[in-house]
């Protein structure tokens, strides 16, 4: 029979052996996934077919194109850019799940060299290259990312969502589809400001002085030293045409357009006599639309 003491030698001997055996054979610790570097801002839910060819066909993709989707889940908006249109794609993701997938439908449809897909937070990433930018998201989080699109996009941009508005930036087109929508808009230069004409524009316009919201203008323009009122006015791209007051009941109001060149307004040369005139904006008068979302 063993005394206390060998029992006490043996057990503290058999608990240093299962110590050694640990310490010679440490368990691997699992590897996670790879998660978002932050949560996601929505649930993912994919932009149904048709609604996929009505975006594109309201932004009027082509070859010339370089179209961002963002937020692009599975990639199908600009693998269809690529495939049916030949435009060329970047959809941008916070899910890497999301990436995974949408590289793999790109191999599948034959697209890989003209799309590409990042894993990345949105209101952090440069897509300043942009052409055409598609938007599946929430009103919310649009009106979140609207200042980084005024701020970063050239002018002239075209920006399509599905289901879901800017709030008060209006859009230039919105098409119903049964049960769906389509919002579209032009993203507009910034024309506000005063500016003196030169050279003999429409209607004997001499001034103008633009106040804008968004694509809208209002303000007034001077005409042959009478000050008239803008009454209808927006800006396309770096196109604008404004519709001016008449002079008097009954007159006839005068519609003027023109474009933006560089830092100069100029006439758009359209017309079977097309006036020849260009403006300059008055220094200091040229206001930030960033301010006004």
């Amino acid at each position: 029979m063993k005394t206390p003491t060998l029992l006490l030698t043996s057990l503290l001997a058999l608990v240093a052996s299962t110590l050694a055996q640990t310490t010679a054979a440490p368990i691997a610790p699992a590897i996670p996934a790879e998660m978002p570097e932050r949560k996601p801002d929505i649930h993912y839910v994919p932009t149904p077919e048709d609604v996929v060819e009505e975006m594109l066909r309201l932004t009027n993709v082509t070859k010339d194109d370089l179209v961002y989707d963002l937020g692009s889940g599975d990639g199908r908006i600009v693998i269809t850019a690529a495939k049916k249109r030949g435009a060329r794609g970047i959809g941008i993701d916070i899910d890497p799940q999301r990436i995974t997938e949408a590289k793999e439908n790109a191999k599948k449809a034959g697209v890989e060299d003209r799309v590409k897909f990042m894993k990345a937070d949105i209101f952090k990433s440069d897509f300043k290259d942009a052409t055409v930018v598609t938007l599946y998201l929430l009103t919310s989080i649009n009106e979140k990312l609207r200042p980084k699109l005024f701020a970063e996009l050239k002018p002239g941009t075209r920006i399509a969502s599905h289901a879901f508005s800017m709030g008060d930036w209006k859009a230039d087109e919105h098409k119903i589809l049964g049960s769906r929508s389509v919002f579209y808009w032009v993203l507009p230069a910034n024309l506000s400001g005063r500016w003196k004409i030169a050279g003999k524009a429409e209607g004997g316009v001499t001034s103008l002085d633009l106040q804008q919201k968004f694509q809208m203008l209002t303000g007034a323009a001077e005409v042959q030293g009478e000050q008239r009122a803008i009454t209808d006015g927006r800006v396309t791209g770096e196109s604008f045409t404004v519709t001016l007051a008449p002079a008097k009941e009954g007159g006839e109001p005068i519609k003027f357009s023109g474009r933006l060149s560089g830092e100069k307004l100029q006439s758009s040369g359209e017309g079977k006599q097309p006036a020849t005139w260009s403006a300059e904006r008055e220094e200091g008068t040229k206001q930030q639309l960033q301010a006004r979302l």
